[in-house]
């Protein structure tokens, strides 16, 4: 090829690339071209739409990614982009409407043209954005126009009619032209097309008893060529009547000649059907007010009464016609007078609910306690219009509850005397029992001392005798002491270490003598492991003590069984349930409901034949009870009794749970290895003369 046409060649495809880069770059539509790995150039406008500064930040970017996660028909851009660009290279290209998204996250319609195209022999693709969102604000409101249009024309509640008039006079034949309007027949329930554009269609559906009266109305109207205004029914294509306002005038043209009637007509069914019901309800309210029980007034806005029923001039006294406006006010008690007037001010100033008890002072001289209530009446737009309340007569409620509370204050003070009383006689009981032990102590302690004397077999059995004696009334004495503690309030708790093994190892073995000797037989059973617990172990004793002492007291056949477990609360406590079954004598239902009681037996039988104060059981219920715990006792008179105290104990917290193997009691009759003994000084505070020359023997 000549050197001269190659130049040419050359300097032609110059022009076309410079050409061509114009057009790229100052094109109002984006222009971008992509490859496999991404936008490899783009225009000045693209990087506008996106929102972007520059091109570096569009460069390498697929245009997918610069899309919402979803497009409008609901599919993934991910996965639709791919469907666009197999299209494109089907057909060689492929237009279609994407919703792309600004740098910002604000998303924004374009009309995608996608050209597939080859760069320097590599497969591309030239990618046009024409930005849609302009053109879609105006579809949206061209849609919400025409919508607005749809509403007035399809949905409008007004029926618009015309006829010519016949010589200047209203025509009522049954064919002559009319116009009614979509509407009209809408109103009525006919489609614009079933409706026949004659008179007679409207004539022959007014109610019979509307006829004489629309009609004057209507003729009226055309004589005195001024607007009209009636109300008449018309029939439904259903069959119903429904009630129309109707408006209307005489249109004149030329030299004033009447030539045609135009009107129209609104359904106004619903609202004949409120005032009927407003009626209806008006009449209820004057039927309802003149029997009911209670005073009913109404006031304005501003509070002043409109009023009263038959039963409010009754309670006060006052005659209708002194109540309005606010003569009611003058039948108030004196005292409450100025009070009770700032309140209904003050309630009928904000327009919110009032609610007093008002003393009326009648004219006869007697006062009357009624419980008042009054309500805001509020029209459509909520606004206060006035009130409806009531006078309850409360006389009566009022005198009772004067007597109740004269009666209450002299049960009060009737409580306050037997409480006094009854903390009198338990810190008499504590007293005596302090005083009686002490004297005790010497009797047991010399007692003791006497028994180990050189005595006569008599002599011994004497000694024995004051010291059995003795020590019951010393347990007696521990009870009473214990219960007067209790039933006074001052007796509280400890909170140390709790081990049940040695509990249990110190207990049951105190009953094995006695019941040997009658033959009853003693079972221990231990259900889990003894965590490490805290409580009050010597009230636990007492309590085990208690239980044991009467199931063994009253068994003479059979056995005593007395069950342990140990069961989880949750992490930080346990619940001890102590379970002592016996085959015993057992009791009968009344026995049952007189058990716990102080100072009392299932019977007097069973105090002269078993002996005992009845404070047992009544002492380990109140401990189990402040322990927080229950003492259930089953029982059936000649079968044996149940009896199961449960109690909640806090793990202690340096505790280590290990798993034990069932106890077994140490035989107290195998040799013991005794712990050496070592002298030490005691000081004893003592001011009795028996107990400290007891101490030093």
């Amino acid at each position: 090829m000549p050197l001269a046409e190659t130049a040419l060649n050359i300097s032609i495809k110059a022009a076309e690339d410079e050409r061509f880069r114009v057009l790229f770059e100052h094109s109002s539509d984006a222009h971008l071209v992509f490859d496999d790995n991404g936008i490899i150039d783009c225009n000045n406008a693209a990087v506008t739409m996106l929102g972007c500064q520059s091109k570096a930040e569009v460069l390498g970017l697929h245009p997918a990614v610069l899309s919402p996660p979803l497009q409008p028909d609901g599919r993934r851009s991910e996965e639709k982009c791919l469907e666009m660009d197999a299209l494109a290279r089907a057909h060689g290209f492929h237009r279609f409407e994407w919703l792309h998204k600004k740098v910002c996250g604000e998303s924004f319609p374009v009309e995608v043209t996608l050209t597939p195209i080859s760069l320097q022999g590599a497969a591309a693709m030239l990618v046009v954005w024409h930005d849609l969102t302009e053109r879609k604000r105006m579809e949206e409101r061209l849609r919400e126009s025409v919508a607005r249009f749809d509403l007035i024309a399809h949905g409008a509640s007004m029926g618009i009619w015309e006829t010519k008039l016949r010589n200047g006079k209203l025509c009522l034949v049954a064919d002559h032209p009319t116009y009614w309007s979509p509407s009209f027949a809408r109103l009525l329930g006919f489609d614009g097309s079933e409706f026949p554009a004659q008179m007679g269609a409207w004539f022959s559906r007014l109610h019979p008893d509307d006829v004489a009266p629309t009609t004057t109305v209507l003729e009226a109207a055309v004589q005195s060529r001024l607007p009209y205004v009636a109300h008449y029914r018309l029939q439904t294509k259903g069959g119903q009547y429904r009630w129309f306002h109707a408006t209307g005038a005489v249109a004149f043209e030329g030299a004033g000649e009447g030539e045609r009637l135009v009107g129209s007509i609104v359904d106004i069914t619903a609202q004949k059907e409120s005032e009927s019901a407003r009626r209806a309800e008006a009449e209820r309210f004057r039927q309802l007010a003149a029997l009911a029980p209670v005073g009913i007034y109404l006031t304005d806005a501003n509070g002043h009464c409109l009023y009263v029923n038959e039963e409010w001039s009754r309670i006060t006294t006052l005659p209708t016609a002194q109540s309005l406006g606010e003569g009611w006010t003058t039948a108030i008690h004196p005292e409450d007078r100025a009070a009770v007037s700032a309140a209904w001010r003050e309630s009928a100033a904000a327009g919110i609910p009032f609610f007093k008890e008002i003393r009326w002072l009648r004219g006869d001289g007697e006062i009357r306690w009624t419980s008042s209530r009054a309500v805001a009446l509020r029209n459509e737009s909520g606004v206060c219009t006035g009130f409806i309340g009531s006078n309850e007569d409360i006389t009566d409620r009022k005198r009772a509850q004067a007597e109740i509370e004269r009666k209450e204050e002299a049960l009060q003070i009737a409580l306050r005397a037997a409480e006094q009383a009854s903390k009198a006689k338990a810190e008499f009981l504590a007293t005596m029992s302090h005083e009686i032990r002490t004297p005790m102590n010497g009797v047991i302690g010399m007692a003791n001392l006497l028994a180990k004397t050189q005595l006569s077999p008599q002599q011994r059995e004497f000694a024995e005798t004051i010291r059995s004696c003795g020590e019951g009334l010393l347990t007696l004495i521990n009870d009473i002491l214990d219960y007067s503690k209790l039933e006074a309030g001052k007796l509280e708790l400890e909170n140390e270490e709790v081990d049940l093994q040695r509990l249990m190892d110190e207990v049951f073995p105190l009953f094995n003598d006695q019941a040997e000797q009658k033959g009853v037989r003693l079972v221990f059973e231990k259900r889990c492991a003894f965590p490490s617990l805290t409580g009050d172990p010597t009230r636990l004793r007492q309590i085990l003590l208690n239980l044991l002492s009467n199931a063994v007291k009253f068994t003479h056949t059979g056995s005593v069984h007395l069950t342990v477990t140990c069961e989880p609360l949750d992490i930080e406590q346990r619940r001890l349930k102590l379970c002592i079954k016996d085959t015993g004598i057992g009791m009968t239902p009344a026995q049952l409901e007189r058990l716990g009681l102080a100072f009392s037996q299932a019977d007097a039988s069973t105090t002269r034949r078993y002996g005992g104060s009845g404070l047992g059981i009544s002492i380990c219920r109140s401990l189990v009870k402040m322990m927080n715990g229950e003492l259930t006792v089953c029982s059936v008179a000649g079968e044996g009794t149940t009896v199961e105290a449960t109690v909640p104990l806090r793990v202690r917290q340096t505790a280590v749970l290990e798993t034990q193997e069932l106890s077994v009691f140490k035989d107290p009759e195998a040799p013991q290895a005794e712990a050496p003994l070592h002298i030490a000084r005691v000081l004893v505070a003592e001011d009795n003369l028996v107990n400290q020359r007891l101490i030093t023997l």
